[in-house]
């Protein structure tokens, strides 16, 4: 094997490398951004609740928070 043909086939190794370390990196992109996600939608849920709690304890028919506009809101995110 020639000096040219051992320096492309490391080439070649390291670009099947540096591929994997992309693939990598996007991964762990996706987990991050799919525990942010996860985050936002406990925090949506908490607050439906607290809502939901406080409207419920609400005994006047003029209600200042429209809990079914809130939760539309929350679906749409």
């Amino acid at each position: 094997m020639t000096e040219n043909e051992e320096l492309k086939k490391r080439i070649e190794v390291l670009e099947k490398k540096v591929e994997l370390l992309e693939k990598a990196f996007a991964a762990i992109g996706n987990v991050n951004r799919s525990k942010e996600l996860e985050e936002t939608i406990q925090g949506y849920s908490r607050a439906l609740k607290l809502v939901e709690l406080l409207d419920s304890a609400d005994n006047s028919t003029n209600k200042s928070f429209d809990v079914d506009a809130f939760q539309r809101k929350y679906e749409e995110d």
